[in-house]
């Protein structure tokens, strides 16, 4: 409602009293009414789910909820338990080959050696 309203102001009256209307924009100041704010709340809970989605470094986590972001946050968060890092070339499906054949390959060594 309040752009309408600036619109209008801009459209209808900003002609009557400058010469080049068209250097001004009328626009409100909405930035301390609590009421217009995102709630907290969810913009910790979008911040939280960015960095450990792991497409949201911890520096703009901080920024994002309003907080001055360290050096030492510039860096991605992953769950390691859920990425699995596969070298360019190979399928995920190649590395767990790999690493049932070494598994295999250490029982192995395990009851020769035990």
């Amino acid at each position: 409602m309040q752009n309408s309203f600036a619109g209008e102001i801009e459209r209808s009256l900003m002609p009557d009293y400058e010469f080049h209307p068209q250097s001004f924009e009328v626009a409100f100041d909405r930035s301390r009414l609590d009421a217009l704010q995102d709630d907290q709340n969810d913009l910790f809970n979008r911040a939280t789910i960015g960095v450990t989605g792991g497409w949201l470094t911890v520096a703009a986590a901080k920024q994002l909820v309003g907080m001055k972001p360290d050096p030492e946050g510039d860096c991605y968060i992953r769950d390691p338990s859920k990425v699995v890092e596969v070298p360019k070339g190979l399928t995920v499906y190649d590395i767990q080959i790999e690493n049932q054949l070494l598994l295999t390959a250490e029982r192995k060594v395990r009851r020769i050696a035990g």
